[in-house]
C-alpha cells in the first residue's frame, strides 16, 4: 500500500472553526439529546504542559458516564477555543474534554513525530482512567474527536489503541489502555503513512468527515483509510461534502444525522437499554 504523506500540510493549518452545532429540542433522551442545562468543570494538567478542562453535567446522578476527548487543529493549542462545544455536548450527559495534544508541526510530520502524539494521547487515556472515580466516568468508554491535525492523531490513536506492544513502539512505554477507546471521529483528516499498515482488526470505529475540495488532505486520502478499516473488520464509517475545503464543523449533521452522525454513532457503542434523565 502506498504510504500517503502529509508533509508540512500540518504545519499550514491555522485555527479552524469547528463549528457549532444545533443541538436537538427534541425531549430528553440521555447521550442523544438535551438532559441537562448547568455544567461544571475542572482544568488542570494530565502531564507537564498540557492543560485539559473536563466538563460534567450538574447534578448528574450518574457516576460511570462515557467521554469525549476534543482535540483542535494543528494551528492552535488554545483549548478554550472548544469550550462552547463541549458544553453543548456536556447538555447531553456525556464528560467532554478539551485537552492540548502534541502536535507534529514545522518540519513536517515525522515517523518520530507521530509516535509522540499517539503516546501522549494515550497517557492522557490513561490519566483519565486513573481518575475516573473523580471525573465520575467509566473507564471504557471513551470517544474522541479532533479537527485536522486532531483528527490524524485520533486516527492514529484508534489504529493502535489495542495493539501497542507492537514493533512500532519498540523502545517506548506504552500505557496499558487497551478497551478503553471505543470509536473516534476526526474532521478533514487520514491516516498518515507510517501508520497506515499497521491497521488491523483490532483497531476502532472511526468516523471520517471530508471535504470534496479540501487542498490539504485530499478527500481521496481520507477514503482509503476508510476502504482499508472496512477491509479488515472494522466498521468505520465516511462521508464526504463535496463542496466543502478544509475543515468541514460548520455542517450540523456531521453531529446529530440520524445515520452517519457523531452522536447518533457514539450512542449505539455505549449500548443504552434505558437511558436516564
Amino acid at each position: 500500500m502506498k504510504k500517503f504523506l502529509l508533509v508540512l500540510l500540518v504545519s499550514c493549518i491555522s485555527l479552524l472553526s469547528l463549528g457549532q452545532p444545533t443541538i436537538p429540542t427534541e425531549p430528553c433522551v440521555r447521550y442523544l439529546t438535551p438532559c441537562f442545562t448547568e455544567w461544571t468543570s475542572i482544568s488542570g494538567e494530565y502531564q507537564p504542559g498540557y492543560a485539559f478542562t473536563f466538563y460534567m453535567p450538574k447534578n448528574d446522578t450518574d457516576t460511570k458516564r462515557p467521554v469525549i476527548i476534543f482535540y483542535t487543529g494543528g494551528g492552535t493549542t488554545d483549548i478554550g477555543s472548544l469550550s462552547k462545544l463541549c458544553i453543548e455536548i456536556t447538555k447531553l450527559g456525556y464528560v467532554t474534554c478539551a485537552a492540548q495534544y502534541k502536535k507534529g508541526v514545522g518540519d513536517g510530520f515525522t515517523e518520530a513525530e507521530q509516535k509522540e502524539a499517539v503516546i501522549n494521547t494515550y497517557t492522557l487515556i490513561r490519566y483519565i482512567r486513573e481518575n475516573a472515580t473523580l471525573l465520575g466516568v467509566k473507564k471504557k468508554k471513551m470517544f474522541g474527536y479532533g479537527t485536522s491535525a486532531g483528527g490524524i492523531t485520533w486516527i492514529n490513536a484508534g489504529i493502535t489503541a489495542n495493539n501497542t506492544d507492537i514493533p512500532f513502539y519498540a523502545g517506548i512505554f506504552v500505557p496499558n489502555i487497551k478497551g478503553s477507546l471505543i470509536a473516534t471521529a476526526s474532521n478533514s483528516a487520514a491516516a498518515i503513512g507510517a501508520y497506515f499498515y499497521l491497521i488491523n482488526p483490532t483497531g476502532v470505529q472511526n468516523n471520517f468527515y471530508n471535504g470534496g475540495k479540501d487542498p490539504l488532505i485530499p478527500w481521496q486520502q481520507a477514503q482509503a483509510t476508510y476502504e482499508f478499516q472496512l477491509s479488515v473488520g472494522i466498521n468505520s464509517l465516511f462521508h464526504l461534502y463535496p463542496n466543502s475545503a478544509h475543515g468541514v464543523g460548520e455542517h450540523d449533521d456531521m453531529w446529530y444525522n440520524p445515520e452517519y452522525g457523531i452522536i447518533p454513532t457514539f450512542y449505539k457503542k455505549l449500548n443504552v437499554k434505558q437511558p436516564k434523565p
